[in-house]
């Protein structure tokens, strides 16, 4: 596809818990182009470098990017914090990361990403995402709280 073709992400809910409050995003699915998504996937890919054997290689941590991707994409369409409520499936990512490898986006030794996405991912930082263009399409992106409710501290044994 085009780098500005229409593609469609399902955002998965996800949980995060505080102490006896667990907080849990909702399912949606977004609308975007695969470029409107590239500085989302750049900023929130989480890999690091495997140097073995005088070789440098890169290694992408599947379950962590899922997340931060997920919950950033979810970031783009509502105003408030969206961190670890959200994710995207693992055949998500590997589709993102071909199509990106495909266009010479990310290579797939050493750095995953190119000289050329590393500057297209500033200049859209610079921009401040104003070629962005995200829609929900289905769902909604939303968060619920539950609180569970412990001990009551005049309850506590003190010792």
């Amino acid at each position: 596809p085009d780098a500005d073709d229409v593609l469609e992400l399902d955002l998965l809910p996800s949980s995060d818990k505080d102490g006896p409050i667990t907080t849990t995003g909702s399912h949606a699915t977004i609308r975007t182009t695969w470029i409107a998504v590239f500085p989302v996937f750049y900023n929130n890919l989480d890999w690091r470098i495997n140097d073995w054997n005088s070789e440098s290689d890169y290694f992408i941590n599947e379950e962590g990017s899922c997340a931060a991707i997920g919950s950033a994409i979810a970031g783009e369409v509502v105003p408030f914090e969206t961190s670890s409520l959200y994710k995207i499936r693992k055949a998500t990512l590997k589709r993102l990361s071909s199509y990106y490898t495909e266009i010479g986006l990310m290579s797939e030794e050493g750095n995953p990403f190119t000289p050329v996405a590393k500057r297209l991912a500033r200049r859209y930082q610079i921009t401040g995402g104003a070629f962005k263009a995200f829609e929900i399409v289905r769902g909604e992106v939303s968060k619920s709280t539950d609180e569970k409710s412990g001990l009551n501290r005049d309850d506590e044994i003190p010792f």
